[in-house]
């Protein structure tokens, strides 16, 4: 799987570890089975990219990965941002 450390929300689970680069890497995991339409895998995936580019510059030199978990409403914004919030406490600790 990934090695590092995590940072779970009920919404997601943030893995991160630190790479070599000058710059953050973000992969995005957004399973069919937890939301079945292409629309709503879609819109979450373009709100955690708009999230991770908006928090970039604090994110360098880590790779992310992002495990999105199965619930009944679709994530908001705001609850994904508070995940990005502790997401980067934890890494710059």
């Amino acid at each position: 799987m990934f090695s590092g450390k995590k940072v779970l929300t009920p919404e997601a689970v943030f893995h991160y570890t630190p790479n070599s680069l000058d710059i953050g890497r973000l992969g995005l995991v957004v399973k069919k089975s937890f939301f079945g339409q292409a629309v709503i895998r879609n819109k979450l995936r373009r709100r955690l990219r708009e999230l991770f580019r908006l928090f970039a510059h604090r994110l360098n030199g880590f790779d992310i990965v992002i495990v999105v978990r199965k619930s009944q409403r679709v994530p908001e914004y705001g609850t994904l941002k508070c995940g990005f919030e502790k997401l980067i406490e934890a890494a710059n600790r």
